[in-house]
């Protein structure tokens, strides 16, 4: 209620006063109308209410957004709606928080506080950040680990075991058939490689012998074609042995032949290697370059079978030489070049005669290292 005093100008002044407050107030809803543009004036009207909001703008927690609640407490509502755009400063705090700016977008149904709502997308941007997550992925690097396992492939040529008195007692039972140079006869077992035909004439055959019996099991082992030479006809194997024990090796010869003469040879010439693997390497490449040197390295245990004592088509034990290395078919360790632990073991056959009618068969070859 407006009170009149005696004075006339002091009353006019009163009431002058009194109509600009009642102005004030309607611009205060009107212009609200106004900022809310876009049609959605209307609810400008509500956005009075909308001055609650700006408590959401509190809600916001950007702080700064609160400040847009003064601008909508402002008569100029649409720079409210700018500052509720300080949302997007919202969204500098942690993103999250850019989501809570979206309640004040509730205030900005009066206008542009609806752009904070998209200001709250940015928050979203920073959902993305945890895409970092993504870069614990760098922890499936540790599966490079895994790689160490190849290691396991330094475990090698099988030179490992305990060997035992016989080294191998080879018969050729279950490996019949024809082999070229070359060819592997049988696989490789243990401390074994399998026989390798280093060179043939013509091939080399394990057969079922028709008209004599095998010296053991079954089978026995030929050239089909004989020569002056020892180079033409080789079988070589690698084995492993210890270098603390003497060795020895023996084989049996079966010559088809009407008589016996020194035309018919045998052959044994090891060589020593500080492992089972540089010798099958020499042995796979036709080359004797990883052998070792020294005391008996290289010698030929040469056996002409007239001298020996052998019969025709019969088996003769050999376990001597009588050329070359000559005497019994055996090394002490003191004989052995320093650091071997492996041998390869070839042996030959010849017939200087070079007759096709004449064979010379092979079995129970062993090695033994009592």
């Amino acid at each position: 209620m407006i009170r009149t005093q005696s004075s006339g100008k002091l009353t006019f002044s009163l009431l002058a006063l009194a109509l600009i407050a009642c102005s004030t107030d309607d611009e205060g809803k009107g212009g609200g109308g106004t900022a809310g543009s876009a049609g959605t004036a209307g609810s400008a009207g509500a956005a009075g209410s909308g001055g609650t909001a700006a408590s959401g703008g509190t809600a916001g927690s950007g702080g700064t957004a609160g400040s847009g609640g003064t601008a909508a407490s402002g008569g100029t509502a649409g720079v409210g709606g700018t500052a509720a755009s300080g949302g997007t400063a919202g969204s500098g705090g942690t993103g999250a928080s850019a989501g809570v700016g979206g309640v004040g977008g509730v205030g900005g149904v009066a206008g542009a506080a609806g752009t904070a709502g998209t200001g709250g997308v940015g928050g979203v941007g920073g959902v993305a950040g945890t895409g970092g997550v993504a870069g614990t992925g760098g922890a499936a690097g540790a599966g490079g680990v895994a790689g160490a396992a190849g290691a396991g492939g330094a475990g090698g040529c099988g030179d490992t075991g305990a060997l035992s008195g016989t080294l191998f007692t080879e018969g050729f039972a279950g490996l019949q058939g024809t082999y070229t140079a070359g060819a592997d006869i049988g696989p490789a077992s243990g401390l074994l490689g399998p026989w390798r035909v280093h060179a043939a004439l013509s091939d080399a055959r394990v057969i079922e012998p028709t008209g004599f019996a095998a010296q053991s099991d079954t089978h026995v082992l030929h050239f089909s074609t004989l020569s002056n030479g020892f180079g033409d006809n080789r079988i070589d194997r690698c084995v492993k042995l210890d270098p603390t024990r003497d060795l020895s090796f023996s084989y049996y010869v079966y010559p088809q032949v009407a008589s016996v003469n020194n035309d018919l040879r045998v052959r044994v010439n090891p060589t020593f290697y500080t492992d089972l693997c540089a010798c099958q390497d020499d042995v796979d490449a036709g080359t004797s370059t990883g052998r070792l040197t020294g005391n008996l390295d290289d010698a030929e245990w040469d056996t002409r079978l007239g001298a020996a004592g052998a019969t025709p088509n019969a088996w003769f034990h050999v376990t001597a030489a009588t050329h070359g290395q000559t005497g019994p078919l055996t090394y002490t360790a003191a004989q052995l070049p320093p650091g071997a632990t492996a041998m390869r073991f070839s042996l030959r056959m010849r017939d200087d005669a070079a007759a096709s009618e004449r064979q010379l068969y092979v079995d129970t070859i062993a090695i033994t290292q009592p």
